[in-house]
């Protein structure tokens, strides 16, 4: 029973460490989308060119890695939405309405200091909070993701309870189709005028795949043979 439970001791261990690691690299590909170097293939040629434009779109992955990090270590509990509400959505909104509050007094000095007018009142902000549009905070798009993941949580934790080996298959199947073949197809069809229209179903689908792929893919798992 000690061996059992040593073994089940390391596995939380294992799984805590490369979730770290897919944290790391998941900011690392952040960070690389928003410097230069995401754009270093349009000034480039032949093979360099090639391998910038792979780099460039592995980098892509960084947003669903973040999501589906949260759905592994979330959509495994089982929490009402008043807990939800009280320990993950206020701490949200708390950072959103923090920086988007000195942000917005940034952009107010900054506009005085080049002598123009820039209205700074708090129906304002609080409409640009809302809306999502203050100025120069469209990279708290995430933030914004992220809280509609969590409204739903209570019920994607009920979903990823329920869901079997099989219901996870046609879920990356699906995300696969919408995210990959009909945009292929789209542009194959642009030049004739047509399209394949399709919804984006964002982190609902990430965070599941996510805590699926924590059960059906874990590297404790992988590197045992089982």
């Amino acid at each position: 029973m000690d061996h059992a439970q040593n073994r089940k001791n390391s596995g939380k261990q294992l799984k805590t460490v490369y979730y770290e690691w897919l944290r790391l690299i998941a900011c690392f590909f952040v960070i690389f989308n928003h410097l230069k170097g995401y754009v270093l293939y349009q000034n480039a040629s032949g093979i360099k060119q090639i391998g910038y434009m792979v780099v460039s779109i592995i980098t892509k992955i960084n947003v669903p890695l973040f999501f589906m990090i949260s759905g592994a270590l979330l959509l495994e509990r089982q929490e009402d939405i008043v807990t939800v509400l009280r320990k993950r959505i206020s701490r949200v909104c708390l950072v959103i309405l923090l920086f988007s509050l000195g942000i917005y007094v940034e952009c107010w000095l900054y506009a005085l200091a080049q002598g123009r007018t820039y209205e700074f009142t708090l129906k304002r902000f609080l409409y640009g909070v809302f809306a999502r549009n203050l100025d120069e905070t469209g990279a708290y798009w995430y933030l914004y993701a992220y809280l509609g993941f969590l409204f739903l949580l209570p019920f994607l934790q009920k979903l990823a309870k329920q869901m079997s080996r099989s219901d996870f298959s046609v879920l990356v199947m699906l995300r696969f189709v919408i995210l990959s073949v009909i945009p292929l197809c789209n542009g194959c069809l642009q030049f004739s005028g047509g399209g394949v229209y399709a919804t984006d179903p964002g982190g609902g689908v990430f965070s599941p795949t996510g805590n699926n792929s924590g059960h059906f893919l874990s590297v404790d798992r992988l590197l045992s043979g089982s």
